[in-house]
């Protein structure tokens, strides 16, 4: 079974459309889902989209607002307990964080999301969250690396995909 799967085709040929109605497919078999774009406005509209959906399995928006949803529930969680494990785990993800903010956005000049994506799985980890299918849209706006670390996030699921929908190139 194939594990990535790419929709590829020019501006407008209605891939948007197509990777919405996968994700709505996989709602309804009670999937958990990380549905992703780069721009914001593209962001805003499909966590509009989805806004009000029972199912609470989808993590939606541009990269920034998801990264900043998922550390509000880890937060959240915190303030309620999490277990000595998760916060074990917290503790040196954001010790992680700190030390390659330093290291790489002087250095390198990397963009601080990049900790954010190349440790998503992390974050999945610490709430105990098995991500099932990951869907990026305008992939063709992520960087190479970005994908790699992307595709990690639902590692733990033999069943679960990567959707990437792009233009040619």
């Amino acid at each position: 079974m194939k594990k990535i799967i790419t929709v590829d085709g020019p501006a407008g040929s209605g891939k948007t459309v197509i990777a919405i109605n996968f994700v709505k497919r996989m709602l309804a078999n009670d999937a958990t889902i990380v549905f992703l774009c780069h721009t914001t406005n593209l962001g805003t509209y499909l966590a509009e989209l989805f806004t009000g959906s029972v199912n609470n399995n989808l993590y939606v928006g541009n990269i920034f607002s998801v990264e900043r949803k998922i550390e509000s529930m880890i937060d959240a969680h915190s303030d309620f307990g999490l277990s000595d494990k998760q916060e074990e785990k917290y503790k040196k993800l954001m010790s992680d964080k700190e030390e390659w903010l330093i290291e790489n956005t002087v250095k390198e000049n990397k963009k601080p999301i990049a900790f954010f994506i190349e440790n998503i799985y992390r974050y999945f980890d610490i709430l105990n969250i098995t991500v099932d299918h990951i869907v990026i849209d305008e992939c063709q706006d992520f960087e190479t690396e970005w994908l790699e670390s992307l595709e990690l996030a639902n590692t733990y699921n033999p069943a679960g995909k990567f959707y990437m929908f792009g233009d040619p190139g």
